[in-house]
């Protein structure tokens, strides 16, 4: 495998499914992919993510590390070894490698929403990460970047963005309580008088999970929360 992508891990999904029931036992399967890594690969990794950045040594290849922070340890330790790391400073997504850099602003990506959703500026550079990896020019990144929408086309379900009569709807299919923190942060970064959250969730999600995700979105604020609960398999979003 040339290159494997890993974003997080954190309090784990589909726990309860299949046997796998710890976050451990989650992160054994999706190491799977960067113990494949060939010796000239690259993992691109999160080091934000404890779980995630412990699947370095299990990289035959090399290792791209990623985070919002240029000073967290683990991204600021590869760095300082001359390893390829990507991270956010003054309105740029930058890519390091020793001595080089390589500066994306956040203004010209327009699925960061200027640089205010962390989640997507996270994804950003995963997909940065992974271009790079596999020697792709920095224009036809910047192009790739520049052009692509998280629209109900392009990612349906995705943090997609709707103007209706003077108001702003978000849908988006966060099922996990990781996920529900990433959208809270999101939402607390757009300008509102008044928050109103509807939420299903999954089916086949442990009702610990489930109780968790309304437990986040009911502390948010003021918002008001209208639980709901989707099937184990919905026909569609």
């Amino acid at each position: 495998m040339r290159v494997a992508v890993v974003t997080n891990i954190g309090l784990g999904d589909h726990l309860g499914l299949n046997y796998i029931t710890t976050v451990h036992d989650l992160a054994v399967i999706k190491r799977v992919i960067v113990e494949n890594v060939a010796p000239t690969g690259y993992a691109v990794l999160n080091a934000a993510d404890p779980v995630v950045a412990a699947m370095a040594p299990h990289c035959s290849g090399s290792v791209i590390f990623f985070a919002l922070d240029p000073l967290h340890p683990v991204l600021a330790t590869h760095r300082a070894q001359g390893k390829r790391v990507l991270y956010v400073d003054k309105g740029d997504i930058v890519c390091g490698e020793g001595r080089k850099k390589q500066r994306l602003p956040l203004a010209d990506i327009p699925l960061t929403r200027n640089g205010s959703i962390g989640f997507q500026v996270e994804n950003a550079m995963a997909a940065i990460a992974t271009a790079w990896a596999l020697n792709y020019d920095w224009d036809t990144i910047s192009r790739a970047l520049s052009g692509f929408v998280s629209d109900a086309a392009t990612a349906p379900g995705r943090f997609n963005v709707f103007d209706y009569k003077g108001a702003t709807l978000i849908a988006d299919y966060g099922h996990n309580p990781d996920a529900m923190l990433a959208l809270v942060r999101a939402v607390d970064a757009m300008p509102a008088s008044k928050r109103v959250v509807v939420i299903s969730g999954a089916g086949d999600r442990r009702d610990e999970d489930i109780r968790q995700q309304t437990e986040i979105l009911g502390g948010f604020r003021r918002s008001r929360a209208l639980p709901g609960r989707l099937p184990a398999r919905p026909s569609r979003w």
